[in-house]
């Protein structure tokens, strides 16, 4: 019997040892392109593991939501790591986290959902986790789209056959959301050009010479300053057209 009771402490001896990545792989969640799932940050567990698949090439967009818009989660982050733990992209704000990038490689990646500070922050509460995958727009395409006014609709556009005119048409609905056009630099989306107002149609030319990457991402939401006490959407179409000459960013 104390042969045996020996031989049970040295196993859980051991087992104290194992690496930490060995446990987070067995706790950790699947989401894919497309999905939405629930999560909370306690102080208890304030990193949240999930895993996907993507390939080359794709362009993601990472959403991390409070559930209550004025709860005690308003510090989010998101990191994205490989396999091994490598941290390849981070982002996070006051109120909600929005991370986006180009995958490197084919195969699968770490999602944490986490608060800044990490354990040593303070900020608990429920959120809402979104994985998008947006194909990339060719010039001469023409998307038809909805937008609410309580979400956001982003769209990847193809910034590496020089300048070109993003088109905006609303086909029906009493939304007018905000256009933003952002460059995707160090994991975030950094806005380079904006339309907003009531209008039903509307275009910009954006020259790509002063993006840092191939893409760019165009995302359709409420105004800062526009105020929907109720639900209210908007279909529309966009284009996306070639242009020559000598472009400006409006």
């Amino acid at each position: 019997m104390k042969l045996n009771y020996l031989f049970v402490l040295a196993i859980c001896f051991a087992m104290s040892f194992l690496p930490q990545t060995v446990i987070a792989q067995e706790n950790s969640n699947t989401i894919t392109y497309g999905e939405t799932l629930v999560g909370e940050i306690s102080n208890r567990e304030f990193e949240i593991e999930y895993r996907f698949t993507g390939s080359t090439g794709d362009v993601i967009v990472l959403e991390m939501q409070p559930a209550e818009v004025l709860g005690d989660l308003d510090h989010p982050v998101i990191m994205v790591l490989d396999t091994d733990y490598t941290p390849l992209w981070d982002a996070g704000s006051y109120g909600s986290a929005v991370l986006a990038a180009v995958l490197p490689y084919d195969g699968e990646y770490v999602i944490l959902a986490t608060r800044s500070d990490g354990r040593a922050g303070d900020s608990v509460g429920e959120y809402t986790l979104t994985l998008s995958n947006l194909p990339v727009i060719e010039p001469g395409a023409l998307i038809e789209g909805e937008v609410s006014s309580e979400g956001v609709v982003y769209h990847a556009v193809d910034a590496t056959a020089g300048p070109f005119s993003i088109n905006y048409q609303k086909t029906s609905g009493e939304f007018f959301p905000e256009i933003l056009v952002n460059d995707i630099s160090e994991a975030e989306l950094d806005e380079i050009a904006s339309m907003s107002g009531t209008f039903v149609s509307a275009t910009m030319t954006i020259d790509p010479a002063y993006v840092s990457g191939d893409v760019l991402v165009i995302s359709l939401h409420e105004g800062l300053w526009d105020w929907n006490f109720d639900e209210v959407t908007a279909t529309y179409t966009l284009t996306i057209e070639q242009r020559r000459g000598t472009a400006k960013n409006m």
